[in-house]
């Protein structure tokens, strides 16, 4: 809830959601991304039977959110060689990398330095 910026991963936050009215010991604590992946981060319960049940449903959904594209939801990859990792399709890769290469200055590489 806090840097997830498109909409892509929504569905995923549901499903979320949904554990929560499911399951009366389940508060989710956080929802963040991290390396390109959603991290859903649920209180901790007192029992450790429940805190594991958490800890692979977080498991699960944090590992979906690493093939589908957080902007738009179609199948996605995990793109590093942008300033943040994130995981994208290729056409909103494609958008993405675009819109960072056009705002770095060019720098002439055939020249020598003056």
């Amino acid at each position: 809830m806090n840097n997830i910026t498109g909409t892509g991963w929504n569905i995923l936050i549901d499903k979320a959601i949904a554990i929560t009215e499911k399951l009366e010991f389940a508060n989710i604590e956080s929802i963040n991304t991290e390396h390109g992946m959603l991290k859903i981060k649920f209180t901790e319960p007192l029992d450790k039977t429940e805190q594991y049940i958490l800890d692979c449903l977080s498991y699960k959904l944090e590992r979906e959110s690493a093939r589908l594209c957080e902007t738009c939801g179609e199948y996605g990859l995990r793109r590093q060689n942008l300033p943040v990792t994130k995981c994208l399709c290729t056409k909103c890769y494609t958008l993405e990398y675009n819109e960072l290469m056009e705002s770095v200055s060019p720098t002439v590489t055939n020249q020598p330095p003056q």
